[in-house]
């Protein structure tokens, strides 16, 4: 029998709580999403030049600091500046409310937030959002 566990998450508290360790040199409106050669990538805004090659299978905005990458079939995140977050090593990945990345192979679901910071560990078989912001998780 699965054990169902309801887990409580107010995202302005994550949010609140998580401070990027470093600042990505450039923001997120200080760069665009570019494709070349059927992948993708990221360019300055005020020069189009490359900050980031075009070598993603997608590129998706994560709230206000970062992206969801596809690279090989996986899934990860990174800032602006190419650097990242969550190494993409994930077969799933769900954007939830925004500003949250749910990650995850088969049974290890977790989720992240913008920032790269795991606020729901990878040991769920299933993370699904509720009304009022939260969640309920299945091991």
């Amino acid at each position: 029998m699965r054990k169902i566990y309801f887990l409580i998450l107010f995202v302005c508290f994550f949010i609140g709580l998580t401070a990027p360790v470093y600042s990505a040199e450039h923001t997120m409106s200080d760069v665009f999403v570019f494709s070349e050669k059927n992948k993708f990538g990221l360019k300055e805004v005020s020069t189009e030049e490359v900050v980031v090659e075009a070598k993603y299978d997608k590129i998706i905005r994560l709230g206000e600091t970062s992206w969801i990458i596809k690279k090989k079939n996986k899934f990860g995140l990174m800032d602006s500046d190419g650097n990242y977050l969550v190494e993409p090593k994930y077969s799933h990945c769900e954007r939830i409310f925004m500003s949250l990345a749910k990650l995850g192979n088969d049974n290890d679901y977790g989720l992240h937030d913008e920032t790269g910071k795991e606020v729901i560990p990878h040991k769920y078989s299933q993370i699904e959002p509720t009304f009022g912001k939260m969640f309920v998780t299945c091991q």
